[in-house]
């Protein structure tokens, strides 16, 4: 497994919920990362001659081998399919792979749908009582911008979610914060809603992983320090502040990046 990749594994068992002639169908799990997807393999063996341990059927009879050398065959395809799907360099998950692998045309998921995806779930919360119609607006308008910046970034309306990189996270805040001459603190405060958007997107299934999870605010650095100190002498040793303590009256100070002597 290369190194930013998500884990990847099969794993073969006896789904007796699924039985022909009394026996067990022999089922596929994919996991990617912690998202499953199953799938039949079509074969169906006694529960007795089924090692679980093993991931195959007991015994050297003809049917047992020829079982075995099918689930060896499956197995085989499916590693070569990940394979090919992580050097494509678009985002795998299991059911994606599970459809790929089964010719089975899955529909692009968009940001925009994840957006409203949200908003729909969250308005129904609304209407339920337990949440605010205030914050539902925020998210609306929220979606608004995201609009905004893909049409002036971009010269789109909308994208499928596995075009989200990472650099989309400064970038609409660069075009908050330039572009619609927003103060920092709130345009990091839609970027963050935007990433709590794109989480629910991973809970869905749409996406792996959040393309902005590891996005943060590099706000810049307060030029004011604020104290609470004693209302008494402050000394400078070694450029350390020390409060005198024989004084219990205190205020706050705003100190700038100076040396302070008394």
């Amino acid at each position: 497994m290369k190194k930013g990749h998500l884990s990847f594994s099969i794993l073969l068992w006896l789904n007796r919920s699924r039985c022909k002639n009394s026996k067990p169908a022999i089922y596929l799990r994919l996991t990617v990362g912690n998202k499953r997807a199953e799938l039949s393999t079509y074969q169906y063996v006694n529960p007795e001659s089924w090692s679980a341990a093993g991931q195959c059927v007991k015994g050297n009879s003809e049917e047992a081998k020829a079982i075995n050398r099918q689930l060896i065959t499956l197995k085989s395809d499916l590693q070569k399919h990940y394979s090919l799907s992580v050097t494509s360099g678009k985002p795998v998950t299991a059911q994606g792979l599970k459809n790929s692998f089964l010719g089975i045309i899955e529909h692009k998921r968009t940001l925009c749908e994840a957006i409203d995806f949200h908003n729909r779930r969250f308005g129904e919360k609304v209407k339920a009582k337990t949440k605010s119609e205030r914050t539902l607006k925020r998210f609306e308008i929220t979606k608004d911008k995201v609009v905004a910046f893909l049409k002036h970034y971009f010269h789109v309306s909308d994208k499928p979610l596995e075009e989200i990189k990472f650099s989309f996270a400064p970038d609409f805040e660069h075009y908050l914060t330039t572009t619609k001459k927003m103060g920092s603190n709130t345009a990091m405060k839609y970027v963050k809603i935007l990433k709590q958007m794109l989480k629910l997107a991973v809970d869905q299934g749409w996406l792996p992983v959040s393309p902005l999870s590891g996005f943060k605010s590099r706000g810049g650095c307060n030029p004011f320090l604020h104290l609470i100190l004693p209302l008494t002498t402050i000394t400078s040793t070694n450029n350390f502040l020390r409060p005198t303590t024989n004084n219990a009256s205190y205020m706050q100070i705003g100190l700038q990046r100076q040396h302070v002597t008394s």
